[in-house]
């Protein structure tokens, strides 16, 4: 994990607060995380942020179930995280102001590749099959439409209030 998650309460109710920084290796800039936790509450997915600074953001906090991995292999759930992740893919991005990051699983593929080869791993030797592959795929989406994605996708950031989900 890249942060820490806190509940906190106040006179004000209950919050939740992550603590961050910058993971410039993997690709992870907390202002672009805050600009897409804001577009994510105007289209309506996810909490608002309360609060935010340098290395910390704070978010109203969400009565529900965190859902576990067993929640979203569950057939019954399937169409409502699929409905979740249409409205971020073709809303989100209405809601962004300025710059955003573009994230390529496939650049971020070869650049793990060359690490691992540089790094003499053990998975060296299957490197150019997986990047076939890796190739293959792109290839075979070239011609997909570009919209936001979430790119942290767990079962965790995903929660159930008893009367729809949020994303986190």
């Amino acid at each position: 994990m890249t942060n820490r998650n806190y509940l906190v309460r106040d006179a004000g109710g209950r919050h939740v607060v992550r603590l961050g920084d910058d993971v410039p290796h993997h690709g992870i800039f907390r202002w672009h995380e805050l600009a897409a936790s804001r577009a994510a509450h105007a289209a309506g997915l996810s909490p608002e942020i309360e609060y935010a600074e340098p290395g910390v953001l704070v978010m109203r906090f969400i009565e529900g179930r965190t859902l576990t991995p067993k929640d979203v292999r569950d057939s019954a759930r399937v169409e409502a995280i699929s409905a979740v992740l249409r409205k971020c893919h073709r809303e989100v991005s209405q809601h962004l102001p300025g710059r955003t990051l573009k994230f390529c699983p496939f650049q971020t593929s070869r650049r793990y590749a060359a690490e691992l080869r540089a790094a003499k791993s053990v998975w060296a030797g299957r490197l150019d099959e997986l990047l076939a592959l890796s190739a293959r795929l792109e290839r075979s989406i070239a011609s997909s439409a570009v919209s936001f994605g979430h790119n942290d996708l767990l079962a965790g950031n995903l929660i159930d209030d008893g009367t729809r989900l949020w994303l986190i």
